[in-house]
């Protein structure tokens, strides 16, 4: 099988882009031919194919609103609705290579204009969709610290009264008209499958109007186990991975401390005192909880591995829906249960019990109370642990990932 891969970048900056370039090693492993097609950029991955790549070096991988140049400006508008050069470009790649699959992930400012192409030249399209930028202009679905639900059905309007995108008017207004004029003309129709990493996704899609539901799959994001060991003993602290904002919830957690007071129990997270946002430092001090949090400072490599392996348990107090994080995986790959709250994908990917306690949104009380469930019951710890893991080896293993994608690409008539 021969698969074009495109995304707006081509070089590691997140999570994207780390599926993508785990993604292309995994179907390169199983016998596939893999063509990636993307925007041009100083620090891209090398390839032979760059010079079917879209732009040039000063305009980049993002496009920058601060950035007063008239001419970048009116290319960076533009492109929020049409790229005739990524659509020419895209015919050209697809002539010389003769591809079985077109596999996009995010298009960002190669618009979708390449399903277009793909689709006059007679190759099928599958599109992940790992986000909800087609339904919500932020793509994260909040507002004021709120989940938001006002743009799903089409009506984008709120967007603009709301000063959705970096508090600005014109900002929120391009990227409204944006999002009505592709959902008007059915820009997305070209798209013959999409994938979701979880379910909850999908249903939002489905809910939205955006995709008829036959044309919605899912197919979680996958992790190699083998090259983890699992450690099911632990030390007394709860682990919180990632940035400090507002939707990751940490806050919750933080507050959760202080009904534990008599436990040695501590809450690790990822990051440094000086990073961390005042608001949630005066909230520690306020509480006098400073003991019982832990900054483990920005991790990476061994050290993160042992600050994972090490925790009682990963939480994940998010306050938005979440697209099934990596974190969730990386926690049962190293055999630990995770506390999540009941919302979104969250809900879909921890089996409360079993692979580890869900929470309501916000509940200090019962996060609280979750960590010191597992606290106080170190055999039924192991033993959740033991299940992620198990977990992780079957559904989200690599091979597990790839046969899913081989049977939606058959599915639309794509033929190894």
């Amino acid at each position: 099988m021969k698969i074009i891969v495109a995304h707006y970048k081509f070089y590691f900056q997140g999570g994207p882009e780390r599926y993508l370039f785990k993604f292309m090693d995994l179907a390169r492993q199983n016998g596939a031919e893999v063509i990636p097609f993307s925007v041009i950029y100083p620090t891209n991955e090398e390839t032979e194919y760059d010079r079917f790549f879209v732009g040039d070096e000063n305009a980049g991988g993002n496009y920058d609103a601060g950035n007063r140049n008239l001419s970048y400006l009116a290319k960076g508008v533009w492109h929020e609705f049409h790229n005739r050069e990524a659509y020419r470009k895209m015919k050209a790649l697809i002539r010389q290579t003769k591809p079985d699959l077109l596999y996009v992930l995010i298009p960002g400012q190669l618009t979708p204009d390449i399903f277009r192409a793909a689709k006059e030249e007679g190759v099928p399209v599958i599109h992940r969709i790992s986000d909800f930028r087609l339904i919500c202009g932020k793509y994260n679905m909040m507002r004021d610290g709120e989940i938001c639900r006002e743009c799903m059905s089409g009506d984008y309007r709120p967007m603009i009264r709301h000063r959705c995108i970096k508090g600005s008017g014109a900002l929120s207004s391009l990227r409204a008209v944006s999002c009505a004029y592709h959902r008007a003309r059915h820009s997305y129709d070209a798209v013959d499958a999409v994938i979701t990493p979880p379910e909850y996704t999908k249903k939002l899609l489905v809910e939205s109007g955006f995709f008829p539901e036959e044309k919605v799959y899912v197919n979680p994001t996958f992790i190699d186990c083998t090259r983890i060991t699992p450690c099911y003993d632990s030390e007394d602290y709860v682990l919180c991975l990632g940035r400090f904002s507002e939707e990751k919830g940490f806050r919750y957690a933080v507050e959760a401390m202080s009904l534990l007071k008599e436990l040695p129990v501590s809450l690790a997270i990822t990051g440094t005192e000086e990073s961390c946002d005042p608001a949630l430092m005066a909230r520690i001090q306020e509480l006098g909880i400073r003991d019982k949090i832990r900054f483990a400072g920005f991790r990476k490599g061994k050290a993160l591995e042992e600050l994972i392996e090490k925790a009682m348990c990963v939480a994940c107090p998010a306050v938005w829906y979440e697209n099934l994080p990596n974190v969730i995986l990386e926690s049962y790959a190293y055999g630990k249960p995770v506390i999540a709250s009941n919302l979104g994908s969250l809900s879909d990917a921890v089996e409360d019990g079993k692979s580890g306690l869900l929470f309501e949104p916000r509940n200090v009380s019962q996060i609280a109370q979750a960590i010191r469930t597992l606290y106080e019951n170190p055999e039924k710890r192991r033993e959740m642990g033991r299940y992620a893991r198990a977990l992780c080896e079957e559904q989200y293993a690599p091979q597990a990932h790839w046969q899913r994608f081989l049977e939606i690409a058959r599915r639309i008539g794509v033929t190894e």
